[in-house]
């Protein structure tokens, strides 16, 4: 289930006024209300770095027409803390954030409602991979009607599906393909046989680990003139692929480690598999078949939702009925509560019973679990009301815990960010409106700089020295400046060959003073430029990435 669908079964909830039964809130992970874009009246968070920096959606009723936002816990980068849209120029009435990287590197897909052309973007906080800080829209495969994203790592290394048409014109018939874009360059993610690798639009999977490494899914038919398809998980790794289920059933992999790990279902959602590339956690290398092995098979399905670098996974079985024959041979159907898990070197851990029936859980770089428990609700005439959807937390310390709502009566986790936050929606208190929710104490905002360092125009004066200029300002509206002084200044680890201290005297309100450095020695490409200086009105500093020539 997608992230918008899920935030369109709270619209549904919400519209039902259903109320939930009374829990107790998890006090150690507060609620933190992101807000909205001007404009909108819900938004939700679809994921979250380990400083805080989170990346959504704001829409209203319907999905279509919201807005991508970032919002910043503090300062950064020339933006306020707060909530900023992302691709307002972007030429597309709908955009969605869906996820952001260590360096606060944000995906996302642009369309114009409904199931019209999509683009994948990407927004840059600095400039990089030959782009420029802000907004790119990104092709896919050549020939592609639509392109949609789903996954960045630390590396800049991008995946996401195209819509081919394979068909012709006359007749149009669409195949999905999957690309890895990185630097400017698209690869297509195929088979040894052409077959292309895909990728399901499910924004809690891990599917390009550190390494560039891709897990994905394959369809191939087993038989001449078959009917039907089987779907086949699959580890792509430089052009290499390697087959991870058992190949007779359905297959999906679902999360993928930096040791190239990779943990997946297969057998209509009966079993959890884990690849292990080499021998780890008292295992040999190879496929291994974990429900089975540990009489997880019990219930009607068993799920995992991914895997993190110490090879922890975490996973729910689902309630189902079972049938329990009594001494006269006879017997009755009994539902069964769910079971959440933990995975961890050769054994599970039962943390909670979970007796709902729908859950989905996600698990941090620390052993750390955050989810969400989906009741369906009936009445006494079994008439379909709604949904009860209730956020929860884990932690080896705290234990399981239901978390606090915004006021309403219902909330929704996405995902756990490294910093051990939990992030999605919560309903307010009159239960009109959703907003993206960050669980968890966020440090204050740093204060702002008293002066501003605009971006750096680099200049080539000979074929050894480089002008650097930047514009000093003054961002008050009442207070004048006095005693600007820049005290330090470096490119690409080279200090500035300018006689230091710089002194500008006075800045106005509202004006800017230009600065010029000249450095010598400094290698060409993407360098760090630091600029800190005092004034009057307190200390200033800049540190931007800026492009040498």
């Amino acid at each position: 289930m997608n992230a918008s669908k899920k935030c369109f079964l709270l619209c549904i909830a919400m519209a039902l006024a259903i109320v939930c039964a009374a829990v107790s809130p998890c006090s150690a992970q507060a609620p933190n209300d992101l807000g909205v874009l001007d404009g909108f009246s819900h938004s939700a968070a679809y994921a979250s770095n380990a400083s805080g920096q989170t990346v959504g959606m704001s829409f209203d009723n319907e999905i279509d027409g919201g807005r991508a936002f970032l919002w910043l816990p503090q300062a950064a980068w020339g933006l306020s803390a707060g909530m900023h849209e992302l691709g307002g120029s972007s030429g597309y009435a709908c955009s969605k954030a869906v996820d952001i990287n260590t360096q606060g590197e944000v995906i996302g897909t642009c369309w114009n409602g409904g199931d019209t052309d999509s683009r994948t973007f990407l927004w840059l906080p600095e400039a990089a991979y030959g782009m420029t800080a802000g907004f790119h829209l990104l092709d896919g495969l050549p020939g592609e009607a639509k392109n949609w994203v789903v996954d960045i790592n630390d590396a800049g290394y991008i995946v996401g599906n195209s819509a081919i048409n394979i068909g012709g014109i006359e007749e149009p018939w669409f195949q999905t393909r999957g690309f890895l874009w990185y630097n400017g360059t698209v690869t297509a993610l195929t088979m040894d046989d052409g077959a292309p690798i895909t990728f399901d639009t499910n924004y809690s999977c891990h599917y390009v680990n550190q390494s560039g490494q891709v897990i994905g899914q394959f369809d191939y038919y087993p038989y001449p003139d078959a009917y039907f398809s089987i779907r086949r998980a699959v580890l792509w790794d430089g052009g290499a692929t390697t087959i991870l289920d058992d190949g007779m059933s359905f297959g999906e992999a679902i999360g993928i480690n930096d040791n190239g790990e990779v943990v997946g279902r297969w057998g209509e959602g009966r079993e959890v598999f884990l690849y292990l590339p080499q021998a780890a956690y008292g295992l040999e290398a190879g496929l291994h078949q974990l429900a089975a092995e540990a009489d997880r098979t019990v219930v009607n399905q068993i799920f995992t939702y991914g895997i993190n670098n110490a090879g922890q996974i975490v996973g729910w079985n689902s309630p189902g009925s079972q049938y329990v024959p009594d001494p006269n041979g006879e017997g009755s159907w009994v539902s069964a509560p769910g079971v959440l898990w933990i995975w961890q070197n050769g054994s599970f851990t039962d943390i909670s019973t979970v007796d709902v029936d729908d859950a989905y859980f996600y698990i941090n770089s620390s052993g750390q679990v955050a989810g969400s428990i989906i009741d369906v609700l009936w009445d006494d005439d079994w008439n379909y009301l709604g949904w009860s959807v209730q956020g929860c937390c884990w932690s080896q310390a705290d234990g399981f815990k239901v978390l606090d709502t915004l006021g309403g009566t219902m909330n929704e986790v996405y995902g756990i960010n490294d910093g051990g936050q939990p992030l999605g929606c919560s309903y307010l208190a009159d239960d009109a409106a959703s907003h993206a929710c960050l669980w968890g104490a966020i440090a204050p905002p740093e204060p702002e700089s008293a002066l501003t360092v605009s971006d750096a125009t680099v200049t080539i004066r000979n074929p050894k020295t480089l002008s650097v200029t930047v514009l000093i300002g003054n961002p008050s509206a009442t207070e004048t400046a006095y005693d600007v002084t820049v005290t330090a200044a470096g490119l690409g680890g080279v200090d500035t060959n300018s006689s230091l201290p710089l002194v500008f005297g006075a800045v106005k309100p509202g004006a800017t003073k230009k600065c010029t450095l000249q450095f010598k020695g400094v290698p060409s490409g993407e360098q760090t430029l630091i600029i800190g200086g005092t004034s009057s009105l307190g200390d200033f500093s800049s540190t931007q990435s800026t492009l040498v020539p």
